[in-house]
């Protein structure tokens, strides 16, 4: 049977904290902890990790006792795993055409997907092929709260003595500690790749195709992209096709196997006070959605090299008569016009309207 998508396992070691959180979680904390003799957190200068809370228990008194789990939260890791790909992002790109294309003709693109959005144009959307959880410690590793210093400038005055402008601040912090997330690649996300915005979800402009985006994206996964075409979903009751191009199949292998390499060497530093690395990454091939589900034990296999992956891909869309999948994008585009057109001489006849009821009323 051919693979219809693809569940991740993925393990995390480190020491410290590397995903904080805002000084609002505080209030959470200062609940949690009322129970526990824990240090309360009553000013701003507080930094806390983010957290998950679960209910452990009860009391003496009947109140729920609470046990918190640290987290790297799913934007951390997502933006760790194509940190190479992106070291910064900037609307600006929408203006220049080359560099444009350059950056959604990658890898990482296909992978992370996008969103670019310019006013008085379309936007430019490919949903990324990769759902992740947040990484949740899975140790019993427990943090706590430490005072630290920072200094600043010193200022020098002559009518006061000499200030320096120190300050205190706490932090919560932990020793070593462990995560883990789970995930899965979307295959049918990932082999279409729009060129139409019929369903909202152009990806590429379709004036840039063949100039611009093409060169870049065979220079990008080392072998010749299809031509653009209609497709519709196979079994799909909405028989609307959209313009776009398919990835072959040995395509969509090479970017899962990019995409598994990326998560491999993914390390995330938080400056001085902690560091969280990639261990373990575990996968299972999901041929039947029924049976093959992250909750089971069974299926998962241990990946160490990425270049070792190999699978059969499902394809999930069909390619329709060009002549019929145009016909019908009039027929569509027509009916649409002719209810544009009708909305606006309903409105410009309730003006007109309103206009003469003031007019008899003599206002």
């Amino acid at each position: 049977m051919s693979v219809k998508s693809i569940l991740l396992k993925i393990g995390l070691s480190g020491h410290g904290v590397v995903n904080y959180d805002s000084s609002d979680q505080r209030y959470a904390w200062n609940e949690m902890t009322k129970h526990t003799g824990a240090e309360r957190a009553d000013h701003d200068n507080f930094s806390f990790a983010k957290h998950r809370w679960y209910i452990s228990g009860k009391d003496a008194e009947g109140k729920p006792t609470y046990e918190r789990k640290i987290v790297i939260s799913a934007d951390c890791l997502r933006h760790n795993f194509f940190i190479d790909d992106f070291l910064f992002q900037s609307p600006n790109v929408f203006a220049q055409r080359d560099i444009l294309n350059k950056m959604i003709a990658s890898v990482g693109s296909l992978l992370r997907g996008y969103m670019f959005t310019q006013e008085g144009q379309a936007a430019l959307k490919k949903k990324s092929a990769v759902a992740i959880t947040e990484a949740e410690q899975t140790n019993g590793a427990v943090s706590s709260i430490e005072t630290f210093s920072k200094s600043g400038h010193r200022e020098v005055r002559v009518d006061e003595d000499d200030k320096a402008d120190n300050s205190f601040f706490k932090r919560e912090t932990i020793g070593d500690v462990t995560y883990e997330a789970t995930g899965v690649v979307d295959l049918k996300e990932l082999q279409f790749v729009s060129l139409s915005n019929l369903y909202d979800r152009m990806a590429v402009i379709c004036d840039d195709f063949k100039a611009y985006y093409k060169p870049e994206l065979e220079k990008a996964l080392g072998s010749t992209i299809q031509e653009p075409g209609y497709y519709i979903i196979k079994g799909s009751a909405v028989r609307l096709a959209e313009y776009g191009f398919m990835l072959t199949k040995e395509q969509v292998v090479f970017l899962v196997k990019e995409l598994f390499s990326r998560i491999l060497r993914t390390t995330i530093t938080k400056t001085s006070n902690g560091h969280a690395t990639v261990g373990s990454l575990q996968i299972k091939y999901v041929e039947d959605p029924l049976m093959d589900k992250i909750s089971s034990s069974d299926g998962w296999a241990h990946i160490q090299d990425a270049s070792t992956v190999s699978f059969e891909p499902e394809i999930y869309y069909e390619k329709v008569d060009p002549i019929q999948a145009k016909k019908d994008l009039e027929e569509i585009e027509a009916k649409q016009a002719a209810l544009k057109k009708e909305s606006k001489e309903k409105k410009a006849a309730e003006k007109e309207a309103k206009k003469a009821a003031r007019a008899a009323k003599g206002v």
